[in-house]
């Protein structure tokens, strides 16, 4: 009995010496002394604090160009194309000769009119001169008055016939002039449509079209503004935050090979339409922009930022400080080392990549820009001051192929110590087995009747056998 009862002491002492240095080993190795998960250093985070900024809210919204003015040119007198007188696309002016139509027939009628003219002229001084001897002559009683009126009639004929050959004449002077069709305005003429010798139509109801001319400078913008815009934009009318006449000033225009919205080219809204579009709810708006230069070409898809209100104070953070949480924004800030999830509303984008904070976060609090993915609520910190790249590059004057800062890079991952557990001697591991040659493992499946092969001397490891 006595010796059930030593071993069992015994066990039970191996037993406890056994888990203290399980124990010891496990607080070793970083991890919890219940077995638990090892604890994680504290994250190398990079903060700031949010940037004060006079920022303008704005709406943008999506539209195409239109010519100021645009002007499409046909044939106004039946004829033959003689000349063309520009090469299509060119830039031409108001009052220039674009096509020629030849002139003869035309330069033959309203010579023949004039000749009319003149001969109803020569009429109305003969009749004239017969009116005043017949004044004379019916003064002194030597003509009835019958005979008088005949010489007043013919006078007041004469001189209708001069005012209708007069209109004749001037219809025959304009379809001449037809003959050379000019463009009433200035801009860009677009492809000819009709090459000389081909007969154009002038008369009729569908006059052969020739070309078309739109100007370039200044160009409008057409975009269509949503019904909830458009309300805002009136409240804030009614507000005296917009000029009565909605003639609505700053507005800016990008193109679709553009990301930002340029600051040298700013219009003014102009026109706003009468109805709102029933099937889609919007109101067309229009704007007008200065085009010097023929950047802007009709047709062109454009981006337009109206400003809403008046500038006003804003906290702006980098884009890179948000995240996403099932649709909504949210950033990490910084107290006494540990991180803290705070929801905020975002307003509109800043130029430099920044976004300006409507809600959720205060000014000269901290804020975690770089290593969100190393955190989370509640944990604990090593809070480094971040610093802007482009304010960094613009002191330093880095240029595209600088190196990246390393203050800014992620933090190495500690290393791992060197195992330092003895290796077992070579002597107690168990024996491998032996290891056949390719031919001699594949042998068994060349043949269903294989052959053995001749032992060899030298390697003993083919037929089993010992030396």
């Amino acid at each position: 009995m006595r010796q059930y009862l030593g071993l069992a002491a015994v066990m039970l002492v191996v037993a406890a010496v056994a888990g203290c240095e399980k124990a010891q080993s496990q607080t070793a190795a970083g991890g919890a002394p219940g077995g638990g998960p090892p604890k994680m250093p504290p994250a190398v985070v990079y903060v700031a604090k949010p940037e004060v900024m006079q920022v303008t809210d704005f709406e943008d919204f999506t539209g195409h160009t239109e010519a100021v003015n645009k002007i499409t040119i046909s044939a106004e007198v039946t004829g033959y194309l003689e000349k063309v007188n520009f090469i299509d696309g060119q830039h031409v002016r108001s009052g220039e000769v674009l096509f020629e139509i030849d002139p003869r027939l035309f330069q033959a009628d309203f010579n023949s009119k004039n000749a009319l003219l003149a001969q109803a002229q020569t009429q109305v001084a003969r009749t004239k001169a017969d009116l005043e001897r017949a004044q004379n002559t019916f003064a002194s009683k030597a003509i009835s008055q019958e005979q008088f009126d005949q010489y007043r009639f013919a006078y007041l004929e004469a001189v209708a016939a001069v005012n209708s050959a007069q209109a004749i004449l001037e219809v025959s002077r304009a379809n001449l002039s037809y003959t050379k069709v000019t463009t009433l305005i200035s801009g860009k003429v677009g492809k000819r449509q009709v090459d000389p010798g081909n007969l154009v139509i002038g008369t009729g109801s569908t006059p052969t079209v020739l070309t078309t001319v739109v100007s370039e400078d200044p160009i409008y913008a057409t975009f269509d503004v949503d019904e909830r815009t458009l309300l805002r934009f009136r409240h804030l009318k009614e507000a005296g935050k917009f000029p009565e006449d909605g003639k609505i000033g700053g507005v800016k225009l990008s193109l679709a090979d553009e990301t930002a919205f340029p600051e040298d080219r700013v219009g003014k809204i102009n026109f706003e339409d009468n109805q709102i579009n029933p099937q889609s709810a919007t109101i067309q708006w229009r704007a007008e922009f200065p085009n010097p230069k023929g950047l802007l070409t009709l047709g062109m898809f454009i981006r337009v930022r109206v400003p809403i209100g008046d500038p006003h104070k804003a906290i702006v953070v980098p884009e890179s400080a948000l995240g996403a949480d099932q649709g909504r924004k949210f950033v990490y800030v910084v107290n006494d080392n540990k991180v803290e999830y705070r929801t905020v509303t975002i307003g509109i984008e800043v130029a430099g990549g920044k976004r300006a904070i409507d809600s959720g976060l205060k000014e000269g609090e901290t804020f975690i820009v770089t290593g969100l993915q190393r955190v989370r609520p509640d944990a604990d910190v090593i809070p480094k001051p971040y610093e802007d790249p482009a304010k960094t590059a613009a002191k330093s004057g880095a240029t595209m192929g600088a190196k990246p800062d390393a203050s800014h890079s992620a933090p190495a991952a500690p290393q791992s110590k060197p195992n330092t557990r003895p290796m077992t001697p070579q002597s107690d591991a168990p024996a491998r087995e032996p290891i056949r040659k390719p031919a001699e493992a594949g042998s068994r499946f060349d043949s269903p009747s294989p052959t053995v092969p001749k032992p060899n001397s030298s390697d003993t490891r083919s037929t089993g056998t010992s030396p």
